[in-house]
């Protein structure tokens, strides 16, 4: 995942007496596709049955699945697992095969009855942790319409302006009589 960064001397360190030996590389990160794959693998076992988990699975399977949906939680924030995310035909295919593992992994009814357990609680903050993805799953939704209603209406404002018709519109708009308020006729000023 991580490149072999770019060189570069902070500028902090510039000014610094104590600090001006300090050379680095700053580490960049040029894509996410391997993480991104492992992930979805991982999450494509939950959704399969190939992981089951329930309070009575071990405290390190609990946290591993916890450690997925945190990671994928930080992906799904920033957006990176939808491509083109802008367009009206962005993939969300990555979305989905984690929508599906939160809802094996609450799925309840098909798991054995398991009275509380020394996993209880790590497996009740990997239901609350899903239940946060799902979350963002569902504001990652609203946030692609907003940005794709935005679109269009910069759009239509580009094409105003450029065909010169946003100029007409401002001198209509100027030029409009406007109804008077209750203040104005109360204040005498009849305009």
């Amino acid at each position: 995942i991580w490149g072999q960064g770019v060189p570069t001397v902070p500028r902090i360190t510039q000014n610094t007496g104590f600090l001006s030996n300090f050379q680095s590389v700053l580490p960049t990160c040029g894509d996410f596709r391997s993480l991104i794959a492992m992930l979805m693998r991982e999450m494509k076992k939950l959704t399969d049955g190939t992981v089951v988990l329930s309070p009575s699975s071990s405290e390190g399977q609990i946290s591993y699945v916890l450690a997925l949906f945190e990671c994928t939680d930080f992906l799904l924030d920033f957006g990176l697992l939808v491509s083109n995310r802008d367009e009206l035909t962005a993939d969300y295919s990555n979305v989905q095969v984690v929508y599906s593992a939160v809802f094996a992994l609450l799925n309840v009814k098909n798991q054995p009855r398991v009275e509380g357990g020394r996993s209880a609680i790590p497996y009740g903050k990997l239901q609350v942790m899903a239940l946060e993805v799902m979350w963002r799953i569902l504001n990652m939704r609203a946030n692609h319409r907003i940005t794709l209603a935005i679109s269009a209406w910069e759009k239509v404002f580009d094409r105003l302006e450029t065909t010169g018709h946003l100029g007409e519109l401002r001198i209509i708009h100027a030029s409009t009589p406007r109804p008077q308020t209750a203040r104005a006729r109360n204040s005498g000023d009849y305009g």
